[in-house]
């Protein structure tokens, strides 16, 4: 039967800060906010060696043992008699050097490449030193996750859980990054989700649990119109609850929305996790003599001429560009300053020549400079002569 007609909106009582509902124990409360979807730390099971630790994972430092009794330094390393291969290049490799890098640029002029004399050509390398070093960081975190009850709990009552180092945990190959999270055993225990109370289901945060809503074409009324015109508002005829009301979409008119933390089951397992993480940590510092952009030696390659791998790489010594061995002994230290809280399980060091240039022509009784850089004989050249045609047109 339609509700009786009424010219203005009828009084209806709407409780904003809490709801009764059958089967709930937990009421929505928009002033003091959520449930908290965890157990409160102070709750949690005091587990030896883990007292501290929190929801955040925080980083766990490897005991001095580990450090002091398991690392072996590669002896240092005299290079005073390293091969370094001939850096020459003849004026007709830079000739063609240069014209293939003036046939790139489609404004550029061919005359002066393909004329102008060189004064002085100056070979040289410039030195890349990189040093990589293979770390292991160990995190620990609580951790609580949906529990069904189909899986056995692994809870203290099983033994002393293992501290977070003395669990072996390999990683499939060194100077590759990694991630691996595992249970601690003995850590586990089962809590009652706070969010729903164990119940499985929360209030509907739109309808606040009652399963509808005001239906905003009547503004509740139940009707649409006035007068004689009114007729029965077609957009909340067929609600549940009745006229003036919208069944609620989100939870489909039941006041209940499944509970997210445990997923409905209205219990957590609750345990530490270890979270291991390899990565490689790289440090690359370039020696040259030439104003070439440091930049433009990322996009050519050059010669290895020493490599060297071990637990710990000790600082070189005698290279004959004594900036490399100042280098070496600087990027070494700042690695073992900045991984102090991580295990470092392999390094490795390395010395990349890369053969560079320098060119002085006259062009119109004027001296000017280009380089040369790389295997590749890349061309940086940036008073080139002729670098806008006649076809050009500057807006």
């Amino acid at each position: 039967m339609p509700p009786p007609r009424r010219s203005s909106m009828h009084s209806m009582s709407i409780s904003r800060r809490g709801s009764s509902i059958k089967g709930h124990q937990t009421e929505f409360d928009e002033d003091s906010g959520v449930a908290p979807s965890v157990p409160p730390l102070e709750i949690m099971e005091k587990i030896p060696g883990y007292e501290n630790i929190t929801y955040e994972a925080e980083t766990v430092q490897p005991p001095p043992k580990r450090i002091q009794n398991e690392v072996k330094i590669e002896p240092r390393k005299d290079l005073g008699r390293i091969s370094i291969p001939d850096a020459q290049i003849t004026e007709e490799e830079i000739r063609d050097a240069l014209n293939y890098y003036v046939s790139k640029h489609c404004c550029y002029g061919t005359s002066p490449a393909k004329t102008i004399d060189f004064t002085l050509i100056q070979p040289t390398y410039t030195f890349q030193y990189k040093l990589e070093t293979f770390t292991e960081r160990r995190e620990s975190s609580w951790v609580c996750v949906p529990y069904n009850g189909s899986s056995e709990v692994d809870g203290p009552e099983n033994g002393d859980p293992p501290l977070a180092w003395d669990i072996e945990v390999i990683p499939k190959g060194r100077f590759e990054t990694e991630v691996k999270s595992i249970q601690v055993p003995h850590t586990s225990s089962v809590k009652q989700c706070l969010r729903c109370a164990g119940s499985g289901s929360i209030l509907c945060s739109e309808c606040r649990g009652k399963g509808w809503v005001r239906c905003i074409t009547c503004n509740g009324e139940g009707y649409s119109g006035e007068g004689p015109d009114q007729e029965v508002c077609i957009h909340c005829r067929v609600s549940k609850h009745g006229y003036g009301r919208q069944d609620c979409y989100p939870c489909k008119a039941s006041g209940k929305l499944l509970c997210p933390p445990c997923e409905s089951t209205g219990l957590l397992l609750c345990y530490i996790q270890l979270t291991v993480t390899w990565k490689t940590n790289t440090s690359e510092k370039i020696v040259k003599k030439t104003c070439l952009p440091e930049k433009l030696f990322n996009m050519v390659t050059g010669k290895e001429i020493f490599s060297e791998e071990g637990q710990r790489v000790a600082p070189l010594r005698g290279f004959p560009d004594e900036s490399i061995n100042d280098v070496s002994a600087e990027l070494i230290e700042s690695h073992s300053t900045r991984f102090s809280d991580h295990n470092i399980i392999s390094q490795r060091h390395s010395i990349t020549a890369v053969p560079t240039a320098s060119v002085t022509y006259l062009w119109k009784g004027e001296e000017r400079h280009f380089y040369l850089y790389g295997l590749e004989n890349k061309i940086h050249a940036p008073n080139y002569p002729q670098t806008c045609c006649w076809g050009c047109n500057v807006l």
